[in-house]
């Protein structure tokens, strides 16, 4: 939650409306007795293993869509997800939906995970739901695309991104 409240408050402090989310405190509620030992730091396997993920998704799906329905009736023109390699599968799932709701809506990954060194690159070439990335710290990045979708410019070219361009 760190990196989502530093960033939330940087474009506080630079006047655009932020709304904070964190689906994991809802989900580790519902799911403590069956699934608290899947939250614990040193359980990776189960957030990597899709089939396992997506099981979990199903049993939550509830959850998930009224996540996705308060975001698609906020309006936002942004959806930004800070991602581990235990969060990925959650969040392209949720990337998915929203834009199959709205295709209109920027996605937007941060995160370790989305480094080029990582999996970055393998993600905005393959994960056509995210239209970009942000690497390393991101306030100034992401202060920059939020300012030129205000603006209604292109956002490919921000230093810090990976962008998916449609072809390349």
């Amino acid at each position: 939650p760190f990196a989502t409240a530093s960033l939330t408050a940087y474009l506080r402090k630079h006047g655009f409306q932020v709304m904070p989310m964190d689906i994991n405190i809802e989900l580790y509620q519902k799911n403590k007795d069956k699934y608290s030992e899947t939250w614990r730091i040193n359980v990776s396997n189960f957030w990597t293993n899709s089939s396992m993920v997506d099981g979990f998704i199903n049993e939550n799906h509830d959850i998930m869509e009224r996540y996705v329905e308060y975001i698609i009736k906020s309006n936002a023109k942004i959806v930004g997800f800070t991602v581990y390699i235990s969060s990925y599968f959650m969040s392209s799932y949720l990337a998915k939906r929203i834009k199959e709701r709205d295709s209109s809506i920027l996605i937007i990954y941060g995160g370790p995970e989305v480094a080029r060194t990582m999996s970055g690159l393998k993600i905005i070439s393959n994960d056509k739901n995210v239209d970009c990335m942000v690497e390393g710290e991101g306030e100034e990045t992401i202060l920059e695309i939020v300012r030129r979708v205000k603006s209604g410019a292109k956002i490919e070219g921000c230093r810090g991104t990976l962008c998916w361009t449609g072809s390349e």
